[in-house]
């Protein structure tokens, strides 16, 4: 029996063994084909996410969107412009689109202030029904403060730069001192007698003022909004797209001794003669045959083997420039950007129904420094809401991952939140939850989730029940996978960790700043599990834990299979799965920048063409020619709302150029009209007078480019052509209008029909 028994279990071990053997072919060859699926990706192992090229590429095709989004609204003013003009007013929607672009330059101190307050301005969702509560601002607002820690440093490294620059400037500005000294110095030894001046030394110019030195680091604010309007029917609409950007560039000492010393000259150093005053005989005087020598003090200069005189430079300010200019030393700033960007909508409905979104993000890129990592912080918030007519029913919602940051090949994110709200005001039902502490990571390593804990309010009348609650977490990677179980009010259902979590840590008690918002709330979680019914029930497992801690039980077998078995094949498939995710990012965030931007140039030709196709469909009854006493201007509806031709200036140079005016006769005037003469003037600088005759079938005037003096009857009650900046339109009692044409020279005449 014992050897049957034997005889078995090697049976038994020995099909496992088959078994376990073609599950790891299997993998393997999953794992090839993986491999071969991404190609090159999978053996690029030390690609890593490139975050700060990731962020220029997304501010560049916010950029192009933000265009895109002006060539659609131009286009679409454009398209409905013929039929707004034939049309009552209301029968056709009123748009509008208005886009604007400016950049200030900022200096550090301005860059850090300006940039502090996009940080501080977490973004508004006020427009959107239902997706705010009293506590769905704290998470972004905290994520946002918290993604600024690295400009501690830039901060500290700015104050260095700014005292190594005032070290700088006072030094230059002391060599001019330091010249004077000397030059008065050599002056006084060679009066005394010591050596002779050849050459002064001389002033140090160009020095920069301390507003150039400030104007050498510098920054800029660049800011870029869209904003498009629909009104129709009673319905209204608002749709926008913003990026406001304060970019500080780094600075190095290179960078910064070059621009102090652009514009410094090079000064004459001080270059003196060698030599002394010596007493020599200089001559005698003789009297009755007695001579008396004469010395004097004679300056004799010094000589080289030669003979030559020896000159020596004693002062060089240029020495004195290098000595200033070498307390800039040491200067390597990476610079810092920060960049706010939304978009939105707000919609009105013609019974009073409101809808809202808004996507916005806050983005820090401090580039690293000597070897060191790029760091990138984005802070996105996400909300949507809808509210009908009277209040009947309001829903919305607030999602922001909190703070989001990228290392090597991994993407982190913490301190998200969530919030959602639904109410039935004329029930006095509804519900309202925000969840805080979000967690999570993606990377080679594996997917973790921690949804964190959650406050929600039910309110049923006049009462609200209160409830906190976690939907737990959940992680999956090629080292393990496992959850944590739900819990609500401190209770919990228990977890299970197979092999190892991947980054991160869940933890199992509620924050002390939750418990603290609702009072008593225990901070620890009871997990309700077998061992603790056990315990209550003052009953010992009889297998020793198993029962007690089946869970327990069942790790300590799986974790060790799990972890031979599949994590050395599950590591290389999620290693090559990241490899290929990041080749794709790195890829993917230029290509769509480049296709935004081809998109932007498709979207502005369209835009202007149809703008041009639009002004030629206004048919001549459209527009309305302004009198000499009526000259004031409607203004236009929105940035690119059509240009109204009607009181367009004229430009009388360029002959190519048609103004087409509405002239209506009565149909009592127009037979008397034809007889009656008229004087038109096309603006142009002259003398004289212009005088044409209108006969039944054609219409001729003479234009002489001065002042005009008008003789005859009224062209317009004569039915007869007005010539302006080189066209010319008649028009009778029927409305037909016939375009002529202007000679530039000063004279015009055209043909047009009459009735």
């Amino acid at each position: 029996m014992l050897a049957d028994n034997r005889k078995q279990r090697r049976a038994r071990e020995r099909s496992e063994a088959r078994k376990s053997r073609r599950v790891q072919k299997a993998v393997v060859a999953l794992s090839a084909g993986i491999a071969v699926g991404v190609g090159a990706a999978g053996a690029a192992g030390a690609e890593t996410i490139g975050s700060q090229a990731i962020a220029e590429n997304s501010y560049t095709t916010v950029e192009n969107l933000i265009v895109i989004a002006d060539n659609l609204g131009r286009t679409q003013v454009a398209m409905l412009a013929p039929a707004a003009s034939v049309l009552p007013d209301g029968w056709v929607p009123v748009v509008t689109s208005e886009y604007s672009t400016s950049t200030e330059q900022l200096n550090f101190l301005e860059a850090l202030t300006q940039g502090g307050q996009l940080l501080l301005a977490v973004p508004d969702t006020s427009h959107v029904p239902g997706a705010s509560t009293a506590l769905s601002g704290i998470s972004p607002q905290v994520a946002q403060a918290l993604s600024a820690l690295p400009l501690a440093d830039t901060l500290g490294s700015g104050a260095t730069v700014y005292s190594k620059m005032g070290t700088a400037l006072v030094g230059l500005n002391l060599v001019n001192l330091d010249t004077g000294i000397q030059n008065g110095l050599a002056d006084a030894a060679e009066l005394l007698g010591g050596n002779k001046v050849d050459q002064d030394a001389g002033q140090l110019t160009g020095i920069p003022s301390i507003d150039d030195a400030l104007g050498f680091w510098t920054g800029s604010r660049t800011t870029s909004n869209w904003t498009g309007t629909v009104n129709w029917l009673g319905a209204s609409g608002t749709t926008w797209i913003s990026q406001d950007q304060v970019r500080m560039d780094g600075i190095t000492s290179e960078q910064l001794t070059a621009l102090f010393g652009q514009n410094l000259n090079q000064p004459d150093a001080l270059v003196v003669s060698n030599g002394a005053k010596e007493l020599v005989k200089v001559g005698e005087t003789c009297r009755w045959g007695i001579c008396i020598p004469k010395y004097d003090y004679v300056w004799i200069g010094e000589t080289d083997g030669d003979g030559n005189q020896v000159h020596t430079t004693i002062y060089d300010p240029n020495a004195g420039v290098a000595d200033a200019l070498s307390a800039l030393d040491g200067i390597d700033v990476g610079g810092f950007t920060i960049t706010q960007r939304e978009a939105g909508g707000s919609y009105t409905g013609a019974l009073g129904g409101q809808a809202g979104w808004l996507a916005a993000a806050t983005q820090v890129v401090v580039p690293g420094g000597s070897g060191a990592d790029d760091y990138v912080a984005t802070v996105p918030v996400y909300a949507a809401g809808i509210s009908l007519p009277d209040g009947l029913f309001t829903t919305g919602m607030q999602l922001s991952p909190g703070l989001v940051t990228t290392s090597g090949q991994s993407v982190d994110s913490v301190l998200g939140s969530s919030t959602s709200t639904w109410s039935l005001p004329a029930l006095g039902v509804g519900a309202q939850q925000t969840s805080l502490l979000e967690s999570s990571h993606l990377g080679p390593d594996g997917f973790s989730y921690n949804s964190g804990w959650t406050i929600a309010a039910i309110t049923l009348g006049d009462v609200t029940v209160p409830v906190v609650y976690s939907l737990g977490s959940v992680n999956v990677g090629p080292n393990g996978f496992g959850v944590s179980g739900p819990s609500i009010m401190g209770v919990g259902l228990p977890g299970f960790q197979v092999g190892s979590a991947p980054s991160g840590s869940v933890s199992s008690t509620i924050p002390d700043a939750i418990s603290q918002l609702l009072g008593d709330v225990p901070t620890s979680v009871i997990t309700l599990t077998p061992e603790m019914l056990f315990q209550l029930a003052q009953i010992e497992d009889p297998t020793g834990g198993v029962l007690s801690d089946p869970i327990g039980t069942l790790e300590s077998v799986l974790s060790p299979l799990f972890t031979k078995y599949v994590t050395p094949t599950a590591t290389e498939v999620s290693q090559a799965i990241a490899d290929a995710a990041t080749e794709a990012v790195n890829q993917g965030s230029s290509a769509i920048a480049a296709a935004s931007a081809k998109a932007a140039d498709v979207t502005s030709e369209l835009a202007d063409a149809t703008e041009s196709a639009s002004q030629l469909a206004v048919t001549p009854q459209d527009v309305v020619e302004p009198s000499a006493v009526e000259t004031a201007v409607p203004s236009s509806v929105g940035r690119h709302a059509l240009p109204d031709e009607r009181y367009a200036p004229t430009d009388t140079t360029d002959a190519s150029t048609t103004y087409v005016g509405r002239h209506r006769a009565d149909d009592g005037e127009s037979s008397d009209a034809a007889n009656d003469d008229a004087t038109t003037d096309v603006g142009s600088e002259g003398t004289g007078s212009d005088a044409g005759t209108v006969t039944a079938g054609s219409d001729t005037g003479n234009s002489d480019s001065g002042s005009a003096d008008t003789a005859g009857a009224d062209a317009a009650d004569a039915g007869s052509s007005s010539s302006d900046t080189g066209s010319s339109s008649a028009a009778g009692p029927d409305g037909s209008a016939d375009v002529g044409t202007s000679d530039s020279s000063g004279s015009d005449s055209g043909d047009g029909a009459a009735a």
